[in-house]
């Protein structure tokens, strides 16, 4: 690395550091201070779309397995057996991914002392409780739901199509480059859309977005081990292929990761 390169890397750390003069530059001057107008809490979806329903979370049967034995066996799955994963599995993990399970007028939040701004509550948590993603699916192959690029309204806990043509595998796979994704069964994509971080916490919520995407994962990895599905995250991609193939602008709303699902064989191999 040159000094150059290591100059820009620890402006880089120094600028997202979380320190009160960061905070005071940050979060004092966000456009939730300025008073602003919050950014929608979903990206909209055209109302008259057909909606796909998924099945109700309280219907879909698990393994119940401890939370600490889900821990112990997470292991990131690159190789997946040939039985397809089913639309109920799919519905748990969107649902523990992203699902809504309430929204709520928010009062006074301690780091702003801004009053009257909307939260949605999730089974994952997201600081300031904003939830900045959009999750995008390609279904190769999925026990009760046909191939193509769909994406998930979390607030009616359904899906829409977006792509069934018969290239958008093979575009959404060259953005895959070599990864796992490129042939799993399932792929996760989730975008973000910075204005709603950045609404509240100003320029520190680009590294807000990091954060939270973490968590989005690991929440990904436990949900999986309660079906039998295995996962591996990767942030290794062409986001310019897939985000072309989503028709996101790569500003306003761009790829931060992406994540291979299918079912996990019984002998775990890779640690």
């Amino acid at each position: 690395m040159s000094s150059d390169e290591e100059s820009r890397g620890l402006e880089f750390v120094q600028y997202f550091r979380i320190t009160p003069e960061n905070l005071r530059n940050s979060v004092g001057t966000s456009p939730q201070q300025q008073g602003k107008p919050q950014p929608p809490l979903e990206k909209e979806y055209d109302p008259n779309i057909e909606l796909i329903d998924l099945p109700p979370i309280d219907t879909i049967k698990t393994k119940d397995i401890k939370l600490r034995d889900a821990i112990i066996h997470r292991r990131s799955i690159r190789n997946f057996t040939e039985e397809p994963p089913t639309i109920d599995e799919l519905s748990w993990l969107l649902y523990a991914t992203q699902g809504i399970q309430s929204t709520h007028e928010v009062g006074t939040i301690w780091v702003t002392r801004v009053n009257n701004c909307r939260a949605t509550l999730r089974p994952v948590v997201s600081g300031g409780a904003i939830h900045p993603f959009e999750t995008y699916l390609l279904i190769r192959n999925c026990k009760g739901l046909k191939k193509g690029l769909y994406r998930y309204i979390a607030s009616r806990h359904k899906l829409f199509s977006i792509d069934q043509s018969e290239d958008i595998n093979e575009r959404i796979s060259k953005g895959c480059l070599n990864q796992t994704g490129k042939n799993a069964p399932i792929l996760f994509i989730w975008t973000a859309i910075p204005s709603r971080s950045t609404w509240h916490y100003g320029d520190l919520g680009y590294w807000a977005i990091y954060v939270d995407i973490g968590h989005v994962s690991q929440q990904l990895y436990l949900a999986a081990e309660d079906v039998g599905d295995g996962v591996c995250t990767i942030a290794w991609y062409d986001a310019d292929a897939l985000e072309e193939a989503l028709d996101v602008d790569g500003s306003n709303e761009y790829i931060v990761l992406t994540a291979a699902v299918g079912k996990r064989p019984e002998i775990i191999i890779d640690p």
